[in-house]
């Protein structure tokens, strides 16, 4: 399964300029497929393909470290795709 850890964006003016944003690029030459605004979020790490029955244990890990977070101020300076624009 390809997975990444990620945080949601509930700012509603960020998710609004974002989703604006990835329409105007799918407008362009660049081969990218735009993401619905619901399933808009910051990717923290990519973790490549794991196996299905290791899910478990990466989100109780997850979960035992993400509840100390608290929230942070973010400033968005590029956009990006995996693997690149090219080959989104």
């Amino acid at each position: 399964m390809r997975s990444f850890i990620s945080v949601d964006i509930e700012d509603e003016e960020v998710l609004s300029t974002l989703h604006d944003l990835t329409r105007e690029v799918s407008n362009t030459d660049a081969k990218v497929n735009p993401v619905p605004r619901e399933n808009l979020h910051i990717t923290l790490k990519f973790l490549g393909d794991i196996e299905d029955t290791r899910v478990p244990e990466i989100k109780k890990i997850i979960k035992q470290y993400a509840t100390d977070v608290e929230p942070f101020p973010l400033t968005l300076v590029g956009m990006g795709a995996f693997p690149s624009t090219k080959r989104p």
